[in-house]
């Protein structure tokens, strides 16, 4: 069993994809709390070029719903060029997050893993040229992995030394890997993110512990762009954000980490409006969901074990 999981889904903060600092979410009113009009926080671009355009529409579904605005919590670029993704914890508080730097031609020139210690001193653990990265996992024993979009999925120490790189194909199926999370029996689930709203390409395959993640098998295929990943509490289920449908799936998940195929046992929980699709997720200890959306700078909550949606964030 991976002995770091509910700190390195949730822990007390999200960063999004469209942001260069870190927001934190902490100090969330109780729902039925009167509250004034909250400041409009959402970025007023949502493109790579910069090109100023109006802030995302909220959908009618979730509209009229409390809004808690995010408070800079540590800043890491005052670049538009840079993006970061796929924020994770570990046991001690560290925050490991993606840095990508793009230029305005939408070429990836360069991606790093960043450190956030709890002081807020931000230092850069691993660089790479080239890379494409976009998700993070901390396995139990220290080492990270990364899901590197141009193809690979890469493995560091905890001092940023380069360790390994894994198999990034499932037979004859090339895998994009963009977000990653290990399961109970310590396999490693990798969303593909393929296809789109009308080309069901992508999946979720995993990487085998008893292989020494040499070996790569189905977990789900048939998606459209699955984007970030994180298992429920009891690892009963794994949900997965497709992007391009704007939908949140939820999946059962067996004993042996394999998935489920029971007609209740795939589902989709949340079906989203608008262009902004759901991108990283979290999960916390009471099995809320925190969802991610790009582009847009927001997230939402989710009471995911009830299929509510409890509130959003900007």
């Amino acid at each position: 069993m991976n002995g770091i999981t509910r700190r390195e889904l949730f822990g007390g903060a999200l960063a999004l994809g469209t942001s260069v600092g870190v927001a934190s979410l902490s100090g969330c009113a109780a729902q039925d709390t009167p509250q004034k009009e909250p400041e409009d926080h959402r970025p007023k671009s949502n493109t790579r070029s910069g090109i100023d355009s109006a802030p995302t529409a909220l959908p009618s579904d979730i509209a009229n719903l409390p809004e808690i605005a995010a408070t800079l919590w540590a800043t890491v670029s005052d670049d538009a060029a840079d993006r970061m993704e796929g924020p994770i914890f570990d046991e001690e508080g560290t925050l490991y997050v993606c840095h990508r730097h793009t230029p305005s031609d939408g070429r990836v020139k360069t991606s790093k893993v960043l450190k956030i210690a709890a002081d807020k001193q931000v230092d850069t653990l691993y660089e790479l040229e080239g890379g494409d990265f976009n998700g993070l996992a901390l396995h139990e024993d220290g080492r990270l992995f990364i899901a590197d979009m141009s193809g690979h999925i890469r493995v560091i120490d905890e001092k940023g030394e380069a360790l390994d790189e894994l198999p990034c194909s499932c037979g004859e199926v090339a895998i994009l890997p963009n977000d990653l999370v290990f399961g109970k029996n310590g396999d490693l689930c990798i969303a593909n993110f393929a296809g789109n709203a009308l080309n069901p390409a992508g999946g979720v395959y995993r990487l085998t512990a008893e292989s020494k993640y040499q070996t790569m098998v189905v977990f789900q295929e048939g998606l459209h762009t699955p984007n970030g990943l994180c298992f429920s509490n009891d690892y009963q289920s794994l949900w997965v954000a497709e992007t391009s449908t704007n939908r949140i799936l939820k999946i059962g998940v067996a004993e042996d980490g394999s998935a489920k195929t029971g007609f209740l046992d795939v589902s989709v929980v949340y079906q989203g409006q608008g262009s902004a699709g759901p991108d990283s997720m979290r999960v916390d200890e009471k099995d809320n969901v925190y969802q991610a959306y790009y582009p847009g700078g927001g997230a939402h909550s989710f009471l995911m074990h009830r299929a509510f949606l409890l509130r959003t964030f900007w």
